[in-house]
């Protein structure tokens, strides 16, 4: 068993958010670099809290430094870097965010560890770190490993969930979950979803996700899972109605017998999207993509997202803050070459089969085909973090988001005349709805609903909104079914209805 040498007490961090304000207009402009030293900078993991301007950016510096930037301002300016090293192994790492902390899992090529860090989001120290080891009983090697907070379906939750495919033997894999229910402080025994012999050159993906119907959450896992005899890995589904204690399989997606990886899983309401990469036949890869709409119960055939001869690969999705939209980043290169391009898709929840047409997030074969990159998304929209290569050689780590250069002209056009709430949306709905709010000016603002008698029945702080349109998503959670209005709170504009059906 590999340890690290870091323990530290736990720090608390009280903070109670209610909302999220979502994504503005998009225009990638390229990136900016935010690790860029003579050294080679790889292995990127990008964190935004869900509600907030706060980012946190790591890198693996020369395979054994593990690097860390945060930014309290959207990515405009980065910290100084917070390195933390790891003399003779090789760093991985996975990172998410809720409404409290950041949390960073760190698992090093050929090792068994499972190192947790769990920052608070304006912490850019690794001594201050809450750490801990998830499940040290287990030894087997890990391959492959996710990690996903409950924030989509209860931002108040304190559930963070772990999986990972480790190798118990040279051709013995297991598929294991491991959750905690108080923000890492601790954790229930990992559990084994399915082992599996491997064949030479099997590849191991997993990937988390979570879907919910009324009050009911489902965790979701996909995995990707080697067949018996000589055909390929494929994509195989395992679901958990009672927070991991039992899982049930739901079998593969997608029946043709060619190697399928590299799963990307996310999920809102009862929609579930998943995209994965294919391996045709010409050796050149497709980026391919399935759904759910009815909680898992069917899924609609695959689609090939581009379907161009070049290799696309890697995808990485992510789903806007307001539950609307997705997004779909992936790579793309020529067969065989280094060189890679960052491409995004984007698409509809409610009519996921609908993907726009590819955009490149960066020059042309200015990223590294064989490094993974991070997106994540949070209260002002997607970002995505990717190792580029500098033009003497070294690889270096680049970053844009959804609202990084947005002209000038069209800003100006956005700015409301007044301050006010346009609309609710769903409406009827179960559980949480996002208002649209205009907003004339910078100004803290504050929310108040109330029930038809007029007394407020939650208030919820947004903090300050530059001018321009927001989307604010709120937690309608232990209230009963009924009309509420919404208003902004010492505000002459007029409320908005808000009907709730549970």
């Amino acid at each position: 068993m590999i340890e690290f040498p870091w323990s530290h007490p736990l720090r608390l961090l009280a903070l109670c958010v209610c909302l999220d304000a979502a994504a503005q207009t998009l225009d990638w402009s390229g990136g900016v670099t935010v690790f860029g030293t003579a050294e080679d900078e790889r292995a990127s993991v990008l964190v935004l809290s869900p509600s907030g301007a706060r980012l946190r950016a790591l890198c693996v510096r020369n395979d054994s430094c593990l690097c860390m930037k945060v930014s309290s301002d959207n990515g405009a300016s980065w910290s100084a870097s917070s390195d933390s090293t790891f003399p003779g192994f090789r760093l991985r790492a996975r990172g998410t965010a809720d409404a409290s902390y950041h949390y960073i899992l760190v698992c090093p090529e050929a090792s068994s560890a499972r190192r947790l860090f769990r920052f608070e989001p304006a912490s850019n120290s690794f001594g201050a770190a809450w750490t801990m080891t998830i499940a040290p009983e287990r030894d087997g090697t890990v391959l492959s490993f996710d990690v996903m907070t409950d924030v989509a379906f209860q931002p108040a939750d304190a559930y963070l969930n772990v999986c990972w495919v480790e190798q118990n033997a040279p051709r013995l894999r297991k598929l294991c979950f491991a959750q905690s229910q108080n923000r890492a402080v601790s954790f229930e025994p990992a559990r084994e979803l399915v082992s599996f012999e491997a064949g030479d050159g099997t590849e191991a993906s997993v990937s988390l996700g979570a879907a919910w119907q009324g009050d009911e959450e489902c965790l979701w896992i996909a995995a990707s899972v080697d067949r018996p005899g000589s055909i390929p890995e494929e994509i195989r589904l395992f679901r958990s109605s009672d927070q991991g204690s039992t899982w049930t399989a739901s079998g593969a997606v997608d029946a043709a017998a060619v190697s399928q990886t590299q799963p990307s899983l996310v999920a809102y309401g009862a929609t579930i999207v998943l995209a994965y990469s294919y391996a045709a036949l010409s050796n050149a890869r497709d980026v391919r993509l399935v759904y759910s709409l009815d909680g898992g119960a069917t899924f609609a055939p695959p689609q090939v997202v581009a379907g161009s001869n070049a290799d696309e690969y890697s995808p990485r999705l992510v789903i806007d803050d307001s539950g609307t939209a997705f997004s779909l980043f992936y790579l793309t290169s020529r067969v065989g070459s280094d060189s890679a391009t960052v491409m995004l898709c984007s698409g509809s929840l409610a009519t996921p089969w609908e993907i726009g047409a590819p955009v490149a997030i960066c020059d042309a074969d200015a990223a590294v085909a064989s490094e993974e990159f991070s997106a994540s998304t949070g209260a002002h929209g997607t970002a995505v973090l990717w190792t580029s290569r500098f033009v003497t050689g070294d690889c270096d780590v680049r970053f844009d988001a959804a609202w990084r250069g947005n002209p000038s002209a069209e800003r100006g056009a956005a700015v409301p005349r007044q301050t006010a709430l346009q609309a609710v949306y769903p409406n009827p709905f179960n559980s949480f709805a996002t208002v649209v709010l205009l907003v004339d000016h910078p100004a803290p603002l504050t929310l108040t609903v109330a029930d038809p008698l007029g007394r407020i029945v939650r208030t919820i702080p947004c903090g300050t909104f530059v001018s321009g349109e927001h989307h604010v998503r709120l937690n309608f959670g232990g209230l009963s079914s009924g009309m509420y209005f919404v208003r902004i709170e010492n505000s002459p504009a007029p409320p908005r209805k808000a009907l709730l059906i549970r």
